[in-house]
Order: structure tokens, then C-alpha cells, then sequence
């Protein structure tokens, strides 16, 4: 996160503003941790390479869910006064969805799609080779304790000619998804028509 200064500043303070709380204070050319929150010490850093250009950065490592939200950076150097609002948008690829197939309906098959390790929540699609998209019968979102999403979503599938179904997980934030196909066999898996 960074906001433009006239000068090099003496005193730069960054707050989460969701929990209104300094996550880094610079004063007197060294970084001050007496206020700052405990889970950012160590965590946090100022970038210096554009302060003379009157920019700063504050770099974050390691960065978790709840670093996700709204900042107010605050600088001030004699009379000199500027303040910046800021939104950081956490975002996380999780793992690649993995499909099988439940077991056979009385008009269909039933598909199990799961991934997990995903923020923000995940959106799923499924969809045949020609992209054609199919509604999931159910889908379930659970969080662990870090905050990562996990996915379920099952769709029955009813015309044994679909062939391949593909299984999309979706970050709206970073607009990237992982998929996955699997192949529906023909007539193993649906009810074959009875006998004359």
C-alpha cells in the first residue's frame, strides 16, 4: 500500500481500519512497534526505494485473509499533512477441483466437485465440451480456521450423451479458475430402456 507525500516524511502510520488499529508507524527514521497490532511486528516493512521521488510503501509479508480490507495511511512532516484510504484485496488460488463420479440416479449420475483453499468464496460452474452450462444440484461453501474456502457442488446429469462434464472453479477476484473433466460413461451408468 503507498500514497503520494510532498517530502520525505518523518512520520508515516498505516491503520487497518476495520479494526482501527496501526499495523505499522514510522517516526524519527525508525520503525515504531509499541502500538502496532502484535500479528503485524515483524510482518510489516517500508518499501524506501521511492521516498526521495516523496512516495512511500508499506510492504506486508506473508499475508493472511484477515489482512483483507480497508487501510488509512497518515503522513505528516512539520505543517505537512496527507491522508490516504486504501483497500487491499486478498485473494488465493486453491487447489485444482477434483471430480468423481457419486453413483447412478434413477435418471441420471450423480458428480461430486470439491476444491478447497480458496478466497474470496469460489464460484463453480459445470459445463459440457461445447460450453454449454449445467445448474448444480446443490452447492456448500465451509471456511477453515485461516478463513480459506472450501468447495461442494454436485450436479446430476441426465443425457447419457454429454460425454465429458467439466468442473470450474472460479476467484471472481482474480478472474482465474482451475478445472476439471471427467467422462461420463454411456449406458453403464444410466437406466437402460426396457425390454419389449
Amino acid at each position: 500500500m503507498g500514497v503520494s507525500v510532498n517530502d520525505e516524511s518523518r512520520i508515516f502510520t498505516a491503520f487497518h481500519t476495520t479494526v482501527s488499529q496501526a499495523v505499522f508507524i514510522y517516526w524519527n527514521q525508525q520503525e515504531q512497534t509499541e502500538e502496532q497490532m502484535a500479528e503485524y511486528r515483524g510482518q510489516t516493512s517500508l518499501v524506501r526505494d521511492f521516498l526521495p521521488e516523496g512516495q512511500a510503501s508499506v510492504h506486508i509479508h506473508k499475508v493472511q485473509v484477515s489482512d483483507n480490507g480497508m487501510y488509512t495511511c497518515f503522513f505528516r512532516h512539520g505543517g505537512f499533512y496527507e491522508e490516504a484510504d486504501l483497500e487491499v484485496k486478498v485473494a488465493g488460488m486453491g487447489s485444482d477441483p477434483q471430480v468423481h463420479i457419486e453413483g447412478p440416479e434413477e435418471d441420471g449420475v450423480c458428480m461430486v466437485c470439491k476444491a478447497s483453499g480458496w478466497f474470496p468464496k469460489p464460484q463453480v460452474q459445470w459445463r459440457d465440451l461445447s460450453g454449454n452450462k449445467f445448474p448444480a444440484l446443490s452447492e456448500a461453501h465451509t471456511q477453515d480456521n485461516k478463513e480459506l474456502f472450501s468447495v461442494e457442488a454436485t450436479l446430476v446429469v441426465r443425457d447419457s450423451s454429454v460425454g465429458n462434464v467439466t468442473c470450474s472453479v472460479f476467484n471472481p477476484v482474480l478472474g482465474q479458475e482451475k478445472a476439471m473433466a471427467i467422462y461420463i460413461p454411456g449406458q453403464c451408468c444410466f437406466p437402460l430402456p426396457a425390454e419389449l
